[in-house]
């Protein structure tokens, strides 16, 4: 289902933002990170994320704020789509990212790779 008014497309449980639709927005691109990746949601979330780096004109925005459970699969997503990203030369901002996905991503080693913003503060239990 698409609505161009708006400019959003919904595939199952990712929304697909293009700002790349308006010639006069310049606003981010925005994927949302469902909880649970399985097949078809990877599927869905390389296939959109794919279109957005595609088409970008700024940063890509990445809503994790579904997310109750960081495994390898996340982070191997997200790590897939900044190499993508930069390959651009375009940043990639997570919104919302739940400590423990920041957590995994510095265990991961690749924290550096994304801007976190509204994101919840990592206790220094977690950090460690």
């Amino acid at each position: 289902m698409t609505d161009a008014r708006i400019g959003l497309e919904q595939r199952g449980p990712i929304f697909l933002e293009n700002a790349y639709r308006e010639r006069i927005d310049v606003g981010p691109d925005r994927l949302v990170l469902p909880d649970r990746l399985d097949y078809t949601t990877r599927l869905e979330f390389t296939t959109n994320a794919s279109r957005i780096v595609e088409h970008a004109h700024a940063e890509i925005e990445v809503d994790c704020s579904a997310i109750a459970i960081v495994d390898d699969t996340t982070v191997g997503m997200l790590v897939w789509l900044t190499r993508n990203a930069r390959r651009r030369g375009l940043p990639v901002v997570l919104e919302h990212a739940p400590a423990r996905l920041l957590a995994a991503l510095e265990k991961a080693g690749v924290s550096d790779r994304f801007e976190a913003r509204s994101a919840a503060v990592m206790p220094e239990a977690e950090a460690g």
